[in-house]
């Protein structure tokens, strides 16, 4: 793209960054043109001339130059009213000056493209003026234009155009730097590369499109944090403390400004292991439950049927039912005189327990049921002389002797009775 920047008789193009000197110096010293809506260019034969100096054919991006544009032979337009203009592409200036000598002014910032006290003008003689420029970017044949206008009418007196090339103020020295995630606390970035020399950013490596640091930069994520409430440890369970957890950094906290970070291993209350006790197997009675070898945790409630605690039960599962009585009546029976009797009761073979009452509520004692013997005999009477079939009577003294044979009869059955009385007792022991 080209532009124009009236002043020194050289032109600036925008082009690529390596140095190449083209000067075009072409005074025009007369033209006439007509063209509608504008005011004719008059030029004398022997009119006045610009030159522009002490502007080199290369400059460099970023540094100032310094330059004068000089008029000369003026001949009779010397005195007249005149104003000077620059034409050029100002996007790729970054200042122009011009040096204000009235009223020792100094140095002021060419606002438009005028220069020269405004409305008034200046005269035209033979001087020279200072101007000095600074180029944003390196450009090839960068062109600018300055001519001398005439105040009454608009007549452009004398014209001077040039063209500069424009190169970098440094070769950059470039170093990427690779993209990086944002995290929760720290900003990432975009891949970018930057120049050690100038200190500017580039988002591409041929350093080409300028970028803003601020354009490289990726906000940090800030954290995204749950609470995990506090839970008790169990025999076989650990439990936690109350604890904040980051699932974008996977980082654990201990306070929910999150300022605390903790290790996982910190989060943990370590589980308590069982505090059993073992149960010895008891037979169950016929009145009493019974149970099986259990062991029964007092920390958590829990039994199990092994000692590794490894196999947990129910407690109705170390439970032996009761068996219940078993129980035969033994009717009652009266004494005699050499016989004890007993009361009806009722006996149970399995735990050889005595009961007065057949539901078995009223334990008594094998004693209980005894009803001792008599022991009152019948008045021995004479006995009868037997009597023949015949009618008659045997002798005495021809009977059977039947007292002594009864008497063996008698002793044995006390000696059943006595051991039967001593096995019972020994039985209710």
């Amino acid at each position: 793209m080209r532009g124009c920047f009236s002043g020194s008789g050289r032109v600036f193009c925008k082009g690529a960054c390596t140095v190449k000197t083209k000067k075009l110096l072409a005074i025009v010293l007369a033209a006439v043109m007509a063209i509608a809506a504008v005011p004719a260019i008059v030029f004398a034969a022997d009119g006045p001339e610009l030159q522009i100096k002490s502007l080199p054919d290369t400059v460099k991006a970023g540094q100032q130059y310094e330059f004068t544009v000089g008029a000369a032979n003026c001949g009779d337009l010397t005195g007249k009213m005149v104003k000077g203009t620059f034409t050029y592409d100002t996007s790729m200036v970054e200042k122009l000056e011009y040096y204000e000598t009235a009223g020792d002014a100094g140095w002021m910032e060419l606002k438009g493209n005028e220069f020269g006290p405004a409305g008034t003008g200046f005269p035209l003689m033979d001087l020279t003026s200072r101007f000095r420029v600074t180029f944003k970017e390196a450009v090839d044949d960068y062109s600018f234009a300055v001519q001398i206008v005439a105040i009454d009418g608009g007549a452009v007196l004398a014209q001077t155009t040039a063209s500069i090339d424009v190169v970098p103020s440094h070769t950059h020295t470039a170093q990427y730097v690779a993209a990086e995630d944002a995290t929760c606390t720290d900003d990432g970035n975009t891949a970018y590369w930057y120049c050690t020399g100038c200190g500017k950013y580039f988002s591409d490596e041929a350093l080409t499109v300028e970028i803003e640091p601020e354009a490289t930069v990726i906000a940090k994520l800030g954290h995204n944090a749950v609470k995990t409430e506090p839970k008790d440890a169990t025999c076989t369970e650990d439990g936690n403390i109350a604890y904040w957890y980051c699932d974008r950094c996977g980082k654990y906290f201990s306070d929910e400004a999150l300022t605390v970070e903790i290790e996982p291993e910190a989060i943990v209350i370590t589980k308590l292991g069982h505090n059993a006790v073992k149960t010895e197997p008891k037979d169950a009675t016929c009145t009493e439950d019974g149970n099986i070898a259990y062991w029964y945790c007092d920390q958590c409630g829990k039994y199990f049927s092994d000692e590794a605690l490894t196999v947990e039960i129910e407690p109705e599962a170390t439970v032996i039912t009761k068996l219940g009585h078993n129980a035969v009546k033994v009717e009652a029976k009266e004494p005699t005189a050499t016989e004890d009797g007993n009361t009806a009761y009722w006996y149970c073979e399995q735990c050889g327990k005595y009961f007065s009452d057949e539901a078995l509520t009223v334990e008594i004692a094998l004693e209980d049921t005894i009803l001792p013997a008599t022991g009152e005999t019948e008045t021995p009477t004479e006995p009868e002389t037997p009597t023949g079939e015949d009618g008659t009577q045997t002798p005495a003294d021809e009977q059977p002797d039947t007292g002594d044979s009864a008497l063996p009869m008698f002793a044995g059955l006390a000696a059943v009775s006595g051991l039967a009385l001593l096995a019972l007792r020994r039985r209710r022991k």
